[in-house]
């Protein structure tokens, strides 16, 4: 009978690509690692007896829409970025941003306005830098406008009539392109409780969860994860690649966050495996986000349909502006330069924001090895909407409710502030946590 079943599922998946016009790769002898959803992580501090948060529904692999209440209209895709535009530093201390500041206009006073086309030499100039980057052969990259166009370029070309499965907790954008694209969107647990890993088994039981097995199968996530900081090894990220590729689908990765870590320790998604996709940008450890240079970087195996993404991004914006591409090269022979500010803050600050995760009674939480984000669990607390409007009245202080990720009951805090700052910020916000868990306890 078991043999039988797995004839079967071999047939589909043939199918699937005949249908699909893509060439499945083998099945990976690869094991899954099934025991990855509940052993515990020692970088985790978790409260005794602690009720699990990850819904219990029968479609709890189903990926839903999340609105925001205080959204300027209902029905948005995006609500966060509305949120991050306006209402995310309204203190003097912001603890939302994830990234640097903005690096300094002067870096590139000595650059025209360029007006050539950019396929004349700055685009491909760019791409062959970002290659050089990457490791991979130019005709792998193309050049987005920062990595928000490349993950809609991406679910342009490949989500179409597939399933996908988008990491949960996730930045928003990714739950909200997998539900605009996808035949089936589906929910890939990441939890606290492991480092905030990601199970391959997890994955497949999304996959197998769909209405339609015969389609493909895409996993969307980021490395390291946003918002938790988590960093999957190369090891995972191709065990994650074999059970898409068994599906004749891609593991496709926003990657912006691994440019924190030492060049020896990143982990690039494109190279770690050969239907790999990389998304990447130099926003949030160069602070180049008003640039928009970012880039979708493709494995060995996806490189001969470079031309159908490159046909997304025909489609969303034509060319990337060849003064934004020029500013780019010459940003990145700059980059040991603008990196100063991340090894600084993950040198000075990061250890104050560790010891308050490791240590602040009223939380639990995955201390993450680089980076400037973490993303506890309040204690007793499920709004955590109401939670960040409190500490930005009583304790001027700007977090990221995690509602925005998918997960109420979290806040995403960031270290980006100099030392002493930061320390009176944590402060702060520690004493409105005590009262708010407090008055949360009276009221249950």
């Amino acid at each position: 009978m078991a043999e039988a079943q797995g004839r079967c599922r071999q047939r589909r998946r043939a199918k699937a690509g005949a249908r699909s016009g893509r060439k499945l790769a083998p099945r990976r002898a690869d094991k899954l690692d099934a025991s990855a959803a509940t052993t515990p992580n020692p970088s985790v501090r978790l409260a005794p007896m602690r009720a699990p948060t990850e819904p219990t529904t029968p479609d709890a692999a189903v990926l839903t829409p999340q609105g925001w209440a205080g959204a300027p209209a209902q029905g948005l895709a995006f609500p966060y970025m509305a949120w991050a535009h306006h209402e995310s530093q309204r203190t003097r201390s912001p603890l939302s941003n994830s990234g640097v500041p903005k690096a300094p206009s002067s870096t590139f006073e000595s650059l025209r306005i360029a007006l050539e086309h950019p396929s004349q030499s700055a685009l491909p100039a760019f791409e062959a830098a970002i290659a050089g980057r990457l490791g991979v052969a130019p005709e792998a990259v193309v050049a987005t406008p920062g990595a928000s166009g490349g993950l809609a370029a991406v679910a342009l070309w490949l989500f179409a009539g597939a399933r996908v499965a988008v990491e949960s907790p996730s930045y928003e954008q990714l739950r909200s392109l997998a539900l605009r694209f996808a035949k089936e969107p589906l929910r890939l647990p990441r939890r606290l409780e492991t480092g905030y890993d990601c199970s391959p088994s997890d994955l497949a039981t999304a996959f197998d969860s769909a209405r339609d097995s015969s389609i493909p199968g895409h996993a969307f996530l980021t490395n390291t994860h946003n918002p938790s900081g988590a960093k999957l090894p190369a090891r995972r990220l191709r065990e994650l690649a074999g059970v898409c590729a068994d599906r004749g689908g891609a593991l496709v990765s926003c990657d912006i966050y691994q440019e924190f870590l030492p060049e020896a320790e990143r982990e690039w998604t494109c190279r770690a495996a050969t239907n790999g996709v990389t998304i990447g940008s130099l926003t949030k450890a160069y602070g180049l986000g008003p640039l928009r240079l970012g880039w979708v970087a493709l494995g060995e195996a996806l490189v001969h349909r470079r031309h159908e993404l490159r046909d997304a991004t025909y489609l969303l914006w034509v060319d990337p502006p060849t003064t934004t591409l020029a500013a780019g090269v010459f940003a990145l022979q700059q980059l040991d330069q603008l990196g100063a500010k991340a090894r600084e803050l993950q040198l000075e600050s990061k250890p104050i924001l560790d010891q308050w995760l490791r240590t602040s009674p009223h939380i639990e939480a995955f201390v993450p090895t680089h980076g400037l984000v973490a993303f506890p669990r309040v204690r007793g607390v499920v709004d955590t909407h109401a939670l960040a409007e409190r500490l930005v009245r009583e304790a001027q202080v700007d977090v990221v409710p995690g509602e925005f990720f998918g997960a109420p009951g979290h806040l995403r805090v960031a270290c980006g502030l100099q030392p002493a700052e930061l320390k009176a910020a944590l402060a702060r916000l520690s004493a409105c946590l005590a009262s708010h868990v407090a008055e949360q306890g009276l009221k249950r």
